[in-house]
């Protein structure tokens, strides 16, 4: 029969469990569907002697050999016959296919192996007693779609359960599936003994862990913020580019550090997108742009201030007593390096194994639906792309903080040395200590955005008001020849008193230099030769005397 009928104890969990279930079952065919009911006829007509006498041999024959005839099953039972069966259409139908498909293969050869036959079958179609049958092309099995199926459902048996402490169950047709669609045949009675559709689970609540609103206006007000400081400081450089303490610093290099900042800035914008505030086309796209911003926009800062460090470096530690020229494309190249650097590998990563926002389960409930996730930017093998960059970034920092170190005595009127190094040191520290922090609160989205926000805006605001807030302090201030030669004569590099020539002002004041010197040689030589004249005049005295 179908499902589990019982009995059950009485009040049982097992009882109350199979009550209201329904089970579903392949059916051979129903009644009144014409092949189904032609085929049921065709059985009924062989319950007659003669029938019943040569189906007794074979069963005897084949079947129950040990067994007399008034001993086998079935035959001797009133209901034999009187119905196909569960099974019986799908072996009637199964013959038939077996016969038409060797049909025709016989067709196409006088001889045929299996897997012709096999071959002809699945191309093989037809009206059968358990509906149209139609065979996969690739599997060679039953496609669903022109099977019968049945849903019964397990009602009580009033009549089974009067007597004793156990109940029974009895099972009712209710849903039938042909031709591709399920066909109401009586109402489903559920476990509370009505045909309302319950709940099946309880209602689902899911902690997305998404970042709070607060947090995420936050980092959008700094991002904000970031980007005005940047902007502002690159417009006071343009407006202050004839002024000495800009044209000392080289422009251009104060620019490339307010556009580093700048990006660097902007990475705040994709990292605040997350599952609860754009779809997943757009997740997906935030994940991959973050890195560009974040590796770009730090390696064009400390670049920058590595190439000016650089560029003090090469020229106060010229031990000769020549003239030196060191142009920006000289100093630029190791910027340009580490750049192209950057965007070779973030293009490959980009390209072969681009970042998706992804949604990582934390918790489950009893029935396995998630109740705690939270989303992250992950890609099928990042680690060797990362790690490339961190590497070369953090590496070249660690360089640069040394070259710092070793220019952080000379003058300001140069290239503000001592701020340079504070403000690569600090990045340097900001970022050993902050990656550590910012990997242990990747679960949480609000530990994780501020964290990050928190090292982006310390890197940004650190290194634009280290650099310019003494520069706009200084604001239009002249050099002097004497900070001018305190620059140049430096015990630290030992270079002899070489004035190194960086500027066309500086030239001009060192010419005038020059030419107040000469005029003191001149005037020194010229007070050496009146003394030895003013010696020999009185030796030529002193022989007159003795003479």
């Amino acid at each position: 029969g179908i499902g589990s009928k019982g009995p059950y104890p009485k009040g049982s969990a097992l009882a109350n469990a199979v009550r209201g279930s329904g089970v579903i079952s392949a059916s051979g065919g129903i009644s009144g569907f014409n092949l189904f009911d032609k085929l049921t006829d065709a059985i009924a007509s062989t319950k007659n002697p003669s029938d019943l006498e040569y189906l007794k041999s074979k069963f005897q024959e084949n079947v129950f050999p040990d067994k007399l005839v008034e001993e086998m099953p079935f035959l001797n039972e009133t209901e034999f016959a009187n119905s196909p069966g569960v099974m019986g259409p799908f072996i009637y139908d199964a013959a038939i296919l077996m016969g038409l498909a060797a049909c025709s293969a016989k067709n196409s050869s006088a001889y045929f192996d299996g897997e012709t036959h096999f071959a002809h079958m699945q191309k093989t179609s037809f009206a059968g007693a358990s509906g149209t049958i139609v065979l996969d092309n690739v599997t060679g099995t039953r496609t669903a779609e022109s099977a019968i199926f049945t849903l019964h459902n397990l009602v009580v048996d009033d009549q089974g359960s009067e007597e004793g402490n156990s109940v029974m169950y009895k099972a009712v047709e209710s849903r039938l599936f042909r031709n591709g669609e399920w066909e109401t045949v009586a109402d489903f009675v559920f476990n509370d003994g009505t045909t309302n559709v319950s709940k099946d689970l309880p209602p689902l609540v899911v902690d997305l862990n998404l970042c709070s609103f607060g947090f995420r206006a936050t980092g959008l007000t700094i991002c904000a913020i970031i980007i005005l400081l940047s902007f502002g400081f690159a417009g006071w450089t343009v407006y202050k580019r004839e002024t000495h303490v800009i044209k000392a610093s080289q422009p251009i290099f104060l620019l490339i550090i307010c556009a580093g900042s700048a990006i660097l800035g902007a990475s705040i914008v994709p990292l605040s997108i997350d599952q609860g505030s754009a779809s997943q086309q757009m997740g997906d796209i935030a994940c991959q742009i973050t890195p560009w911003f974040v590796f770009i926009g730090f390696v064009v800062i400390f670049s920058a201030l590595f190439t000016k460090t650089h560029r003090i470096n090469k020229l106060f530690s010229n031990p000769s007593f020549k003239r030196i020229k060191v142009t920006a494309l000289d100093v630029a190249k190791p910027m340009i390096a580490l750049v192209t650097v950057n965007i070779l590998v973030l293009s490959l990563w980009t390209a072969f194994a681009p970042l998706s926002q992804t949604t990582v389960v934390i918790s489950t409930d009893t029935f396995g639906r998630a109740t705690e996730t939270f989303s992250e930017c992950s890609s099928e093998n990042p680690i060797p792309y990362f790690t490339t960059l961190t590497v070369v970034d953090l590496g070249t920092l660690a360089f640069s903080a040394y070259k710092a170190y070793r220019s952080r005595n000379i003058s300001t009127e140069f290239a503000e040395s001592e701020s340079i190094f504070m403000a690569i040191t600090l990045i340097l520290l900001v970022s050993i200590m902050g990656i550590p922090i910012l990997i242990i609160a990747s679960e949480n989205a609000d530990a994780y955005f501020f964290v990050f926000t928190g090292l982006i805006v310390t890197t940004c605001c650190a290194v634009l008001l280290l650099i310019f807030i003494p520069k706009i302090q200084n604001g239009d201030a002249k050099p002097s020849t004497e900070s001018i030669r305190r620059s140049s004569i430096s015990e630290t590099w030992d270079i002899g008193g070489i004035q190194i020539l960086n500027s066309p002002q500086q030239q001009e004041e060192l010419r005038e230099e020059n030419k107040r010197l000469k005029k003191l040689l001149q005037a020194a030589n010229l007070r050496e030769m009146m003394d030895l004249v003013s010696s020999d005049d009185d030796d030529d005295n002193s022989h007159a005397g003795h003479d």
